[in-house]
């Protein structure tokens, strides 16, 4: 994790922090919570009307600080291209696979 954070700009460890942050207040225990934690959390900023864009960014800021989620998780990759689509108003997602739910 140190590396990754020292071959970030300042100004964009600026942002993870403080994506990072938002994530803390939201969750009882961030460092431990688990892949469907993450989820919600993304899903509630999605209903909010953030775009795919700043979901992303939060997904790297959240990973960026656990060091868990560096192998990004086929369910994560799953979520973001649907936000993506259902962001765009393109009609029906589907359901994510079984093999892939967290």
């Amino acid at each position: 994790v140190a590396t990754i954070q020292s071959a970030s700009v300042p100004s964009t460890m600026s942002q993870y922090s403080y994506r990072w942050r938002t994530f803390q207040t939201s969750c009882q225990d961030p460092v431990t919570s688990h892949i469907g934690a993450i989820l919600q959390f993304l899903q509630e900023l999605l209903d909010q009307g953030k775009p795919p864009s700043i979901l992303k960014v939060y997904l790297v800021a959240i990973s960026t600080f656990m060091s868990i989620l560096m192998a990004s998780p086929p369910c994560l990759i799953f979520w973001l291209r649907s936000s993506r689509w259902e962001h765009a108003g393109c009609g029906h997602l589907t359901p994510l696979p079984a093999h892939m739910m967290p």
